[in-house]
């Protein structure tokens, strides 16, 4: 499994939240691809790939819970600047203007 289960469990504990874990098969985001597809309007490989397990857990928590609002940390690399190619930014106001510009997008 992903360190990222552990680490999410540790900080749910910590901060008293409900924490469901969402598993999925490889069958399970084929099977969601027209849909995801359908949902982005857009066939760009990385956007669909990056949105499978989004739309799996979206799924799950409209049928499963009560939840109006979830906050899921996307977009925390683009904001932070939390991407391995940022550290080899020519300087800092590059990374900062690449930042912006992922934003932006």
């Amino acid at each position: 499994g992903s360190p990222d289960l552990l680490a999410a469990k540790k900080v749910a504990e910590s901060i008293g939240s409900e924490h469901h874990e969402i598993i999925f098969t490889p069958e399970e985001g084929i099977a969601a691809l027209d849909d995801i597809i359908f949902h982005l309007e857009s066939c760009d490989i990385s956007s669909v790939r990056a949105s499978v397990g989004m739309y799996l857990v979206s799924k799950y928590i409209s049928k499963e819970t009560d939840s109006v609002v979830v906050f899921t940390g996307e977009g925390a690399d683009e904001v932070a600047q939390g991407y391995l190619y940022f550290h080899k930014s020519p300087s800092p106001e590059a990374a900062d203007e690449e930042s912006h510009r992922l934003c932006l997008s």
